[in-house]
């Protein structure tokens, strides 16, 4: 965009380019495509000088600003890319350190707009993370009354102040191991959450740390009770973090409740964590929150940097120099020899730091750039000046940027984003609603032909539901016998007929598939079993009609009935010379008099009329179906 970069290179000719000890000259940039508005400048400052304004104040008056502009850059349909409206997933808000994130969020929540927090540094810093941290260190350490009563008034154990005001006014203490009072009962709502934390806390040695983490966030239900969150994915998203968290410090060598513990408050606490997992989701509209470091080699439509309020002052006690640390415990009063120009060096290697990463985020916008630019003057010349008040001051006389000090009156009639209202239902049709729903999930979406045979008629005569048909095996068990090894030699026969040349194989070739075929089952002293099998199923009338030039095995097939996919194999599927289409079905059943043959006949008749339908709506043909028994020869 030209007028973002005409807009940067004017900031950074001065920033960098009149810095000697930068080491290179400023080289501008230059765009690469028009603009998509030509009428006004793309960039607006917000804010300006506030004297007197405390930093609370700067923060909460500027993300309030932010967020005002963003509804107004929707609601207006600001042009970004090739000339479409933005949607809230064309902002980025950019953040140089996690202070502003606290206020920034309730200013966007106020103004309903939905937004998704990307950086992992800025996560730490968000209210679920910082909540469930809380339970962990109440369960590590029971000594520590602030974390527990903080604790006790989550949502995971929803105690009141009313009940927390009734557990002190009766006598009870802070304390994992404190008795219940005689006034209250044991279920009394603290009663019951200090029991829990209580073996949490008894168990953390005995438990890794992740499983724990896992459990307290299973067991106190955290992640249902996003639901009543405006955007429950973004808060059980944040829970899962944790736990994925606790999983990588464990696999990183980290063991016990206490080290967790220290370090997740290190990372809540520190600004040194640099190391960003930037996670878009494209089917969110949102407005994404990441730091400038996590920005890096990104773009935006709409960009948003808040936060450069902070002159960036510094409270170091030591100073680390190439002859080793420094350390000043009251200025020129308690400092090592060194420290005055130790400290003027530092101050100005983080100066061009500073300058460094506010260049990344100037340039992070493709059509629209919008920063925040409250700031308080400092009260002598000498003042360290923030980056807020350097842009303002370089940038709002040189009309390459509009302006705002305050949000105009006509923000206060743009639409607030409504929130998506739950109702609560009534309990019975909240139950009746929950049956249904869990009764289809217990249906199964897929069955088998063979299936359909076994719920017409189990192995042992009786009826099988049909969920506990099992649609794992593609065929009905064979006959017990011979140990019990029915299903193998039903499996090495099915394999023999799926290789054998038809219709009349070689002796040498049965007998090598045979073999093959009863020691991959297991079964090498039923080859003579399996051969007889083998040559009455081609000895059959429908066999002899077949030649392996027209004729298809082991054919896969899955229709949709309706109801529940049918999948299966079928064993063959051939056309005769005279142009008929046969369904052969092989089957190892024991079936001997007619009587028998009669019933297995009918058992299987679902089956192959299954096999019929599907075959029917593949290929417009229903085929004649045809069950063969194979018995082992001579007869038994």
């Amino acid at each position: 965009m030209p007028g973002v970069l005409a807009a940067a290179n004017h900031a950074f000719d001065e920033l960098i380019g009149s810095d000697p000890g930068a080491g290179m000259p400023y080289s501008r940039l230059h765009p690469a495509r028009a603009a998509a508005v030509a009428d006004q400048p793309p960039v607006l400052l917000l804010g300006g000088p506030h004297p007197g304004a405390g930093a609370a104040t700067l923060r909460q008056q500027e993300t309030q600003h932010i967020a005002d502009v963003i509804v107004r850059a929707k609601a207006e349909g600001w042009l970004v890319g090739d000339g479409r409206p933005a949607t809230f997933s064309d902002v980025a808000v950019l953040l140089p350190t996690r202070t502003t994130l606290p206020a920034l969020q309730r200013a966007l929540d106020a103004r309903g707009v939905p937004y998704r927090i990307e950086s992992r540094s800025l996560v730490w810093s968000t209210e679920a993370v910082r909540n469930l941290v809380t339970l962990l260190q109440a369960i590590d350490s029971p000594a520590d009354e602030v974390a527990l009563l903080a604790a006790l008034r989550q949502p995971g154990l929803a105690c009141s102040d009313v009940d927390l005001l009734q557990w002190r006014a009766a006598g009870g203490r802070w304390s994992l191991f404190a008795p219940t009072p005689e006034d209250l009962t044991a279920e009394h709502p603290v009663a019951s959450a200090l029991r829990l934390l209580k073996g949490w806390h008894e168990r953390r040695w005995w438990v890794p740390v992740n499983h724990l983490v896992d459990e307290v966030v299973r067991e106190l239900r955290l992640v249902e009770l996003t639901a009543s969150q405006p955007r429950p994915r973004d808060h059980w998203r944040r829970l899962r973090f944790v736990v994925d968290q606790a999983r990588a410090w464990c696999d990183g060598g980290g063991s016990g409740l206490s080290g967790f513990v220290a370090w997740a408050v290190q990372q809540t606490e520190s600004d040194a964590d640099l190391l960003e997992t930037v996670v878009p989701e494209a089917d969110d509209d949102a407005v994404r929150i990441l730091t400038v470091h996590g920005s890096k080699g990104l773009e935006f439509p709409i960009t948003v940097v808040a936060g450069l309020s902070s002159s960036g002052g510094r409270t170091d006690a030591v100073l680390w120099t190439n002859g080793g640390p420094l350390v000043r415990l009251k200025a020129h009063v308690l400092e090592m020899a060194g420290w005055p120009d130790a400290s003027t060096t530092e101050d100005a290697e983080r100066a061009r730091e500073a300058t460094r990463l506010l260049y990344v985020a100037l340039t992070r916008a493709m059509d629209h750039l919008v920063i925040g630019c409250y700031y308080k003057p400092p009260k002598t010349n000498s003042g360290r000046a923030s980056a807020a008040q350097r842009l303002w001051e370089l940038l709002s006389p040189a009309g390459l940027v509009r302006t705002e000090a305050a949000p105009p009156a006509s923000m206060t009639n743009l639409p607030v984003e409504p929130v998506t209202a739950w109702p609560i239902p009534d309990r019975d049709v909240f139950a009746r609603d929950r049956a249904q729903l869990l009764a289809a999930l217990g249906t199964r979406v897929a069955t088998s032909p063979t299936a359909l045979a076994r719920e017409r008629a189990g192995s042992d005569g009786s009826t099988v539901p049909p969920h506990v048909a099992s649609t794992a095996s593609r065929r009905p068990p064979a006959f017990a016998r011979h140990g019990g090894r029915g299903a193998a030699i039903g499996t090495a026969v099915h394999r023999v007929l799926e290789l054998a040349t038809l219709p009349s194989p070689s002796e040498d070739e049965l007998q090598a598939l045979a073999h093959a075929a009863c020691e991959a089952q297991g079964i090498p002293d039923l080859v003579s079993d399996v051969v007889g099998r083998v040559r009455t199923a081609l000895a059959s009338e429908v066999a002899q009609h077949l030649s392996s030039g027209s004729s298809w095995r082991e054919v896969y097939l899955v229709v949709d009935d309706g109801a529940r996919f049918v999948e299966g194999y079928i064993d063959l599927l051939a056309e005769t010379d005279d142009g008929r289409l046969v369904l052969v079905d092989w089957k190892t059943d024991r079936a001997v008099t007619a009587a028998e043959i009669a019933a297995k006949r009918e058992q299987y008749r679902p089956q192959l009329s299954a096999y019929a339908d599907a075959v029917n709506r593949v290929l417009g043909r229903r085929p004649e179906t045809h069950l063969v028994f194979t018995r082992p020869t001579p007869a038994e």
